[in-house]
């Protein structure tokens, strides 16, 4: 489909982040949350990832991880749902 690999985490790799012009989609080849009961995972990048946390904390929205800076280069959380799927939510984190 055109898609450049930007990056791969794990080893073996089981998530890895593609792009097509400003297009980016990340894939993942398993569930990180042992309760994810849905079959789906998406993953969306925006800079207000922190104010966004706060609002959904605000909101009762049950989450599956809460916000921190993870070893793949994104501060992030992942929340879930009304069927279980996976929703990560992140920015990327400034390089030193």
């Amino acid at each position: 489909m055109g898609f450049i690999v930007d990056f791969e985490f794990g080893t073996p790799p089981t998530y890895a982040g593609m792009s097509l012009g400003d297009i980016c989609l990340h894939i993942s080849s398993v569930y990180p949350y042992n309760n994810n009961t849905g079959h789906g995972n998406l993953y969306i990048i925006f800079d207000e990832v922190d104010d966004y946390y706060e609002k959904l904390v605000n909101d009762k929205v049950e989450f599956y991880s809460p916000i921190r800076d993870r070893e793949y280069g994104m501060r992030d959380f992942a929340i879930k749902d009304i069927d279980g799927n996976q929703i990560g939510i992140g920015a990327q984190l400034e390089q030193p």
